[in-house]
């Protein structure tokens, strides 16, 4: 219990002010017990059994020097099989957030299964140097720490810790979490960005909210687990309004090089209709004008038109009812985009080359954005590489830096799976191998995969094959374990 009394500590001990009303953000722990398992099952075959092991053996080939702040040293040495078997307290609790009237913010957690082990932990702070307080409908409520610091209550195997008695009274009051989730393990929470609303907010915040209002958004529902060898996310938004579920990338329009070092690769279906348009610039015309050094800027559809017209483009009749989508991918060279290859998929062939032989080239052209290429060949130079723009059917192909060409019968498994269900509006690719800062080991990519069903939008990001990650990232560390750190293999989750 001593870990455990340590991160319950760092936790209380950061809490935030008082709350009242509706939360804007609750998160939802479901059987974490189990995702801790699984994380320490990917240190399985490694030489050491778990993060903290993997820690204290770096610490001590290196002289207690780690390179990690304390807190993220704190965050390691907890995750090991003692503390993992713990979390199983932990089951169904859930945290709110809030905002005050003063625009301060406000929280609450509850814990449905204390043992007693929590509220020991809990009666320990209050005996240091916080007070016992007056019960709260029938709980008891300890201050832990001196004044300002966090309640915490308990009424059977329910505890509360809040900011404040209202934030404790409304834990006493909830009985369970408002996140739908169908987790077997994992992290849910949803976000109400209505609750957000304060007019003391920073104008960027202030933007975002705006954001959220102008597409509709009503909830943010996420989910987060750890399955085996993989950690899937899922963002499901629920909209005010029904929007172009019947949106769709086609099978043809994302294919990739077989031997070439990949960053990314992407594929968007876009609404080409009038209102899908209108709708766009309405959000950003509302965006901006939250700042009210903005708020009487003429519309961004008129200012965008003017800029274009420089160019002798007409976008309302050249750009936006023609492009159906855009796909590609891009090179990388040591950390370095080495090239790039964008597909741009238009309404028909005639509008193509339109595109490829004449709004293309004059925006390029009229915003200096490369040099003309030398030769017959023709086409452009940018950053030292050259630019080529190619009408292929109702296709124009933007190729920088000379990129090999897809190849669409060899399409590797990622892009196969995603695509098994129809009615995939985005996907997107990226290879950590990469882009990170530190040398991480050649595997399959992260991959974004989004849909619209109607009233909601549903997006999934899945990272595989973590298990080779883990041990080529342990295996490279320098540890020399010490002689009070053990080495059995930590349990394996089912």
């Amino acid at each position: 219990m001593h870990g455990l009394s340590l991160v319950l500590a760092a936790v209380l001990c950061a809490g935030p002010t008082p709350a009242q009303a509706p939360p804007f953000l609750t998160i939802r722990l479901v059987e974490p017990k189990v995702q801790g398992e699984r994380l320490l099952a990917l240190f399985n075959g490694t030489k050491a059994p778990h993060p903290a092991a993997a820690l204290a053996g770096y610490r001590h080939a290196h002289r207690g020097i780690s390179g990690l702040s304390k807190g993220a040293e704190a965050g390691i040495a907890a995750l090991n099989p003692r503390m993992v078997r713990e979390l199983g307290l932990f089951n169904n609790a859930t945290v709110e957030f809030k905002r005050r009237p003063d625009g301060k913010l406000g929280w609450n957690a509850l814990i449905l299964n204390d043992d007693g082990s929590l509220d020991a932990v809990g009666t320990a702070f209050a005996l240091t140097d916080g007070l016992s307080l007056p019960p709260i409908d029938g709980a008891t409520v300890d201050r832990l720490g001196p004044p300002g610091a966090p309640l915490l209550a308990k009424r059977g195997a329910k505890l509360i810790v809040g900011g404040a008695a209202e934030d404790v009274n409304d834990g006493l009051l909830r009985t369970d979490s408002a996140v739908p989730s169908a987790l077997r393990s994992g992290f849910a929470s949803r976000i109400v960005p209505e609750n957000l609303t304060n007019a003391n907010d920073s104008l960027t915040n202030r933007r975002i909210l705006e954001a959220f209002r102008a597409v509709g958004a009503k909830t943010i529902d996420t989910t987060v687990a750890l399955e085996d060898d993989r950690v899937v996310a899922t963002v499901t938004t629920g909209l005010a309004a029904p929007i172009n579920a019947k949106l769709a990338i086609e099978p043809d329009w994302l294919a990739i090089p077989s031997n070439t070092q990949l960053v990314a690769a992407f594929a968007f279906a876009l609404d080409s209709s009038p209102a899908a348009w209108n709708s766009l610039f309405q959000v950003i015309d509302r965006v901006e004008r939250v700042d009210p050094a903005y708020a009487n800027v003429a519309p961004a559809r008129l200012r965008l038109g003017l800029i274009f017209g420089r160019a002798k483009v007409r976008p309302d009749s050249d750009l936006y009812p023609v492009i159906q989508g855009v796909s590609g991918f891009v090179t990388g060279d040591k950390g370095k985009a080495a090239g790039a290859l964008v597909r741009i998929h238009v309404r028909d062939e005639l509008a193509a080359k339109k595109l490829a032989s004449e709004t293309l080239p004059r925006l390029i052209i009229a915003f200096r954005l490369g040099k003309s290429a030398p030769g017959e060949g023709g086409g452009f130079v940018i950053n030292g590489k050259p630019l080529s723009i190619i009408a292929n059917g109702r296709t124009v192909e933007v190729n920088w830096g000379s990129v090999e060409k897809a190849n669409l019968e060899n399409r590797p498994s990622w892009i196969k799976d995603s695509l098994t269900n129809p009615g995939v509006a985005r996907l997107v690719a990226f290879w950590p191998e990469q882009i990170a800062t530190i040398k991480v080991p050649a595997g399959e990519p992260v991959v974004w995969v989004g849909r619209n069903l109607d009233s909601q939008t549903r997006d999934e990001i899945r990272w595989t094959s973590l298990k080779s990650l883990v041990k080529t990232l342990v295996d490279r560390l320098e540890i020399t374990p010490p002689p009070d750190i053990a080495v059995t293999p930590p349990e394996v989750a089912n």
